[in-house]
């Protein structure tokens, strides 16, 4: 069991970050519901070699999942909903006009929203505003996992001071970070204290033969793995998928 939260100074700090950008969100939202177990969508069959994202992504790491495929949202969903499937309270932190949450899809994908805390900060302070209030949550000793989507923001690339601070956050409490951002794979990662980074690739699956179940509208949607220091080589399993209502392959 994680430590209680400090509800009253988490909000307070939370809300002193908001306040130093100018106007003050009026979006903020903290739900500190108690954290119940969520129906985690079945996945693809395991692949010889080959582990799920979760499996590799360990406590105490900071994992980059960049790009701007169709995947990289269904891809973080499916760890949000794995971290609540384990009991582990979770938090997302965007910017106020980020369009990433939706909360309608993470619902269709067995994320329990009563149990999510999310965060909106002003777009005025900057990417570093996202970064102040996941050092609050993460001190607080209460999230498993905090997820920080950069939308369109300028990176932080490069800098260590925040990459120590959270990643010594993240060793201490045990707990996970995901950095959303929309770098092409080619583009260095956030820094050398990444982790894990990964970009998801999509796939249209093979129509199956005569008497196999129908693989009609659904994908494999398997995360690359561009950077590692895990001391191996992560060779990721892929994820069947179903396409989002109106969406179609081709």
């Amino acid at each position: 069991m994680r430590a209680g939260l400090a509800k009253g100074d988490v909000v307070a700090e939370l809300a002193r970050i908001q306040e130093s950008g100018g106007e003050r969100a009026k979006t903020l939202r903290l739900s500190f519901a108690g954290v119940r177990t969520a129906a985690v969508e079945p996945v693809a069959k395991p692949v010889a070699g080959r582990a799920p994202l979760w499996s590799h992504f360990r406590t105490g790491q900071l994992l980059e999942l960049s790009g701007h495929a169709p995947g990289k949202l269904s891809t973080v969903a499916r760890l949000i909903a794995r971290a609540q499937a384990e009991g582990e309270p979770v938090a997302w932190i965007g910017a106020r006009d980020a369009a990433g949450f939706y909360p309608p899809d993470f619902e269709q994908v067995g994320i329990e929203l009563a149990s999510l805390v999310v965060v909106r900060m002003p777009v005025e302070p900057g990417s570093h505003a996202l970064l102040r209030a996941s050092e609050v949550l993460l001190r607080s000793g209460a999230f498993g996992l905090v997820v920080i989507d950069f939308g369109s923001m300028a990176l932080p690339r490069g800098e260590l001071s925040w990459q120590a601070r959270l990643s010594g956050l993240v060793r201490k409490h045990d707990a996970r970070m995901v950095l959303l951002t929309g770098s092409a794979e080619d583009v260095p990662s956030l820094g050398p204290l990444i982790g894990l980074r990964v970009t998801p690739e999509l796939a249209q699956v093979e129509a199956r033969s005569s008497g196999e179940p129908s693989t009609a509208g659904r994908v494999l949607l398997t995360p690359r793995v561009l950077k590692s220091k895990l001391g191996d080589e992560a060779a990721l399993s892929p994820d069947l998928r179903s396409l989002p209502v109106g969406a179609h392959w081709g």
